[in-house]
């Protein structure tokens, strides 16, 4: 059986909403399963907390990262980074 490969999408969510929607739906269309962290398909651990679980995602549950700038940093962690400059 082929697994559908797993793209992991990287950004700031309040101000790329709209686009972030685009390309859920657009990479659904092309045949690979989007990983999004505000779609119920996020695989979350209930025993990890938010940040451990996007770390997780694309360690272990994503074959390619997309990463989208915007004009936003997004969320700081206790680390003094966002998620997306955390070493996995």
């Amino acid at each position: 059986m082929n697994k559908k490969p797993s793209i992991f999408v990287s950004s700031t969510c309040y101000d790329l909403k709209q686009i972030r929607s685009d390309l859920f739906d657009y990479f659904e269309s092309c045949g690979y399963a989007p990983t999004l962290s505000e779609f119920s398909s996020f695989p979350v651990n209930p025993d990890s907390d938010t940040i451990d679980s996007c770390l997780d995602a694309v360690k272990n549950h994503s074959d390619i990262f997309i990463l989208i700038i915007g004009g936003r940093y997004g969320y700081e962690t206790p680390r003094g980074k966002s998620i997306t400059n955390l070493n996995i």
